[in-house]
């Protein structure tokens, strides 16, 4: 037998309390609410900051250049590229909502 497989029948064995998994659900839906409210939160002056340039007389490239700096800046330290698609996404959902141009 492979002694990585013993030791997960091993850890597999292991019981957990009941109250262990009760307290770990109640932390795992304060974390779930938190996030979700910081997401909402972060996602909604991301959506006011596409609106506020979306007038400007400047090209799309920096418009796009001032809402990356923007939601940079807030500072929660998501990835260049999961930002950019966020951004992508927030400005073609406004678009279809006819809040921008």
């Amino acid at each position: 037998m492979n002694p990585l497989q013993a030791a997960y029948d091993w850890i597999d064995r292991i019981k957990t309390p009941g109250w262990l998994k009760v307290m770990l659900q109640n932390i795992q839906d304060i974390l779930w609410q938190t996030c979700l409210q910081i997401g909402a939160s972060y996602i909604r002056q991301i959506e006011e900051e596409i609106i506020r340039v979306s007038p400007l007389q400047i090209s799309g490239q920096e418009k796009f250049k001032k809402v990356y700096e923007f939601a940079r800046d807030l500072g929660l330290g998501v990835k260049e590229n999961i930002l950019n698609t966020l951004i992508n996404a927030l400005v073609m959902r406004l678009k279809n909502n006819g809040k921008i141009e």
